[in-house]
C-alpha cells in the first residue's frame, strides 16, 4: 500500500510505469482506506505479538510526509516536480 501510494504520486507527477503490473497495483490501492492495513499480514503479526502501539503508530503516520523520494546511486533524494499531498502541494 505504501509503495503503491508513492508510485501513484510519481505517476500523477508525470512519470510512467514500466509495466502493466505496476499500473494495476497502483489502481488497486489508489482509493484504498488506511483501515485496510489492519487486515494485512503485518498487522496480524503485530496484533499476535502484542505490538499494538506499533500498529497504531503506522496507522497514525500514513501520508504524513510532503515529499516523494527517488533512489539515486543508493541514496534517497527528493524526486523532481511537485505533488499534491494530504497536506497541500509539496515540492518533490
Amino acid at each position: 500500500m505504501g509503495c503503491a501510494s508513492v508510485a501513484e504520486k510519481l505517476l500523477d507527477a508525470g512519470y510512467r510505469s514500466e509495466t502493466q503490473q505496476t499500473s494495476d497495483l497502483v489502481a488497486r490501492w489508489r482509493n484504498a482506506s488506511v483501515d485496510e492495513i489492519r487486515g494485512g499480514k503485518s498487522a496480524e503479526y503485530l496484533n499476535r505479538s502484542g505490538q499494538l502501539e506499533d500498529l497504531q503508530f503506522v496507522l497514525d503516520h500514513v501520508d504524513d510526509l510532503d515529499t516523494v523520494p527517488t533512489l539515486v546511486n543508493g541514496e534517497l533524494i527528493p524526486a523532481a516536480g511537485r505533488i499534491a499531498s494530504a497536506h497541500g502541494i509539496a515540492k518533490v
